[in-house]
């Protein structure tokens, strides 16, 4: 009876870390393997790089994000440049490099102050994705609209020093957080 008792405990902890949901905008946190599908299934045709301010905070805008869903517009972040074919091409390929994200559910940390991100517009200059990035505690937020995809992940420090690199070669500032 005892171990019945203590398998359905250990269950209903399990299950709850599995549904454990972030401290910035409630989302659930997801699998690396579905984040990398999600964005090489993103259809774009132009990508620009943003900066978010780098003396705001997450209590400043809680839903700190550099697209507005709603309104399927940019947020107060600033547009650094537009990035060249080849430029795309390395970003994706940073992007969905395995080795930088974490594949277990991450505790939040609660800071999630992203100072860059990358929008991505289709042939027409509608907004179908957005990728912003917190180097303060890691994570990222990626939403694709095309699939009606949204996701949060912590990770690694080598995707950190990839993210870094990113950030200080498009010159955005606040790299250094």
């Amino acid at each position: 009876l005892l171990f019945f008792i203590v398998s359905i405990m250990l269950f209903q902890v399990s299950f709850s870390q599995k549904t454990k949901k972030s401290k910035i905008n409630e989302l659930e946190f997801c699998n690396y393997k579905i984040l990398i599908t999600n964005l090489k299934q993103l259809k774009f045709s132009k990508a620009e790089v943003y900066n978010f301010n780098c003396k705001s905070t997450n209590k400043d805008m809680p839903d700190y994000k550099l697209v507005d869903s709603n309104k399927m517009t940019a947020t107060s972040a600033k547009k650094v440049c537009e990035l060249t074919g080849k430029e795309k091409i390395t970003l994706l390929k940073v992007l969905t490099n395995s080795k930088n994200y974490m594949s277990r559910i991450p505790e939040s940390k609660g800071c999630y102050n992203p100072r860059m991100g990358f929008i991505f517009y289709n042939a027409t200059n509608k907004i179908v994705g957005h990728f912003d990035i917190c180097l303060e505690c890691n994570q990222i937020l990626f939403e694709n609209f095309l699939n009606n995809y949204t996701c949060q992940l912590d990770f690694y420090e080598e995707g950190k020093k990839k993210f870094k690199s990113l950030c200080n070669y498009y010159k955005v500032g606040c790299c250094e957080k």
